[in-house]
């Protein structure tokens, strides 16, 4: 059993994995013996990369062509990929549907889901028989609130991408998808003046998570979940993200 979750020595990219839930699973890959690079927008990623022991490949993931090369440097650094991480996005921008413009709305897309499609597109090649696609979108892909009307598409669109792909690649790839609840990341703050209201809106999802019958979980400490591909995970929420 312990083998079935083992990731020493494997390939691992993280989008996203210089902050909040994309710096704590890289770090964790990289202490259970992981191959580990992580891409960023900033060029300070790399710092946080040699902190971490991971590699680091600066990349904007909303660009298509970024992406590409994003996986191309990840297949020169690490070999082949073993775990293939998409959680690179951005939160939601706290406008009801009459205040958003078709740019912000777009740009959400951009983000939280182009950025998805491009990197399992692009990954296909560079991707070793039987590797692991984790797509991280979001409870909000399940339920939603006021104002987040470009956010809770995006990440319901990343679900039914990750499902979608499963059922594609067949015994080629896993492909799952997690959804975690609001976390406390560099995205939110008990400083945020949303923070009680989201705190609030966590138990919600949680609720409604409960309703529906879902697996619930707790991303910390780690604990081995045996998902079948194609399947979604829900997971309530933890605050702090990582022990002080």
């Amino acid at each position: 059993m312990n083998n079935l979750f083992s990731v020493a020595d494997k390939a691992t990219l993280v989008t996203g994995g210089t902050s909040g839930i994309g710096r704590a699973v890289a770090s964790h890959f990289v202490s259970q013996g992981a191959k580990v690079a992580i891409s960023g927008r900033r060029e300070s990623g790399a710092g946080i990369a040699t902190e971490i022991g991971a590699r680091f490949i600066q990349a904007d993931v909303s660009s298509l062509e970024s992406n590409k090369q994003m996986i191309q440097s990840a297949h020169e650094l690490l070999g082949k990929l073993d775990v293939l991480i998409l959680n690179a996005g951005v939160g939601p921008l706290e406008k009801t549907i009459e205040a958003l413009s078709v740019e912000e709305m777009r740009d959400s897309f951009a983000l939280n889901f182009d950025a998805v499609f491009a990197g399992i597109h692009h990954s296909i090649p560079y991707l070793n028989e039987g590797a692991s696609i984790i797509v991280t979108s979001s409870a909000a892909a399940l339920t939603t609130a006021p104002t987040y009307g470009a956010y809770s598409p995006a990440k319901a669109a990343c679900l039914m991408l990750a499902r979608t792909a499963a059922t594609e690649f067949g015994g080629r790839f896993r492909v799952n998808c997690v959804l975690p609840g609001p976390f406390a990341t560099e995205m939110l703050t008990p400083d945020d003046h949303e923070y009680r209201w989201r705190r609030r809106y966590r138990r919600s999802v949680a609720c409604a998570l409960r309703r529906k019958s879902l697996v619930r979980i707790s991303f910390w400490p780690p604990r081995p979940v045996v998902v079948p591909p194609g399947h979604s995970l829900p997971a309530t929420t933890v605050f702090p993200l990582a022990p002080a």
